[in-house]
C-alpha cells in the first residue's frame, strides 16, 4: 500500500476546508458530534478512502431505505463515561 503524505494547511486553506467542516458541523446533533465532525481530516491512502466510502455508502442506503430512521435519541454521555472511569456511578 502507498502512503502519501497528508495534506499541508496551505493546501487546506485553498480549498477552505474549515468552510466545510463549518457547513458538515451544522447538521451535528450535539456536541461531541460537532466536535468530532471539526476535527475532519482528508485521507490519502487509498485503503482508508475506500473504507469511508463503504461506511457512506451504507448510512445513504439505510436512510434511503428507511427514511424513519433517527438518531434522535442520542445524546452526549461524555460526562458520564469520564464519571464512570474515576469510579462514580
Amino acid at each position: 500500500m502507498v502512503h502519501s503524505p497528508p495534506m499541508d494547511e496551505k493546501t487546506l486553506q485553498t480549498l477552505e476546508y474549515d468552510k466545510i467542516l463549518d457547513r458538515l458541523a451544522t447538521y451535528a446533533a450535539f456536541g461531541a458530534s460537532r466536535e468530532k465532525a471539526l476535527a475532519l481530516r482528508p485521507v490519502t491512502d487509498l485503503s482508508s478512502a475506500n473504507r469511508i466510502l463503504v461506511e457512506t455508502t451504507e448510512a445513504r442506503l439505510l436512510l434511503d431505505t428507511e427514511p424513519s430512521t433517527t438518531i434522535g435519541g442520542a445524546r452526549d454521555v461524555r460526562e458520564q463515561v469520564e464519571g464512570a472511569s474515576r469510579g462514580v456511578v
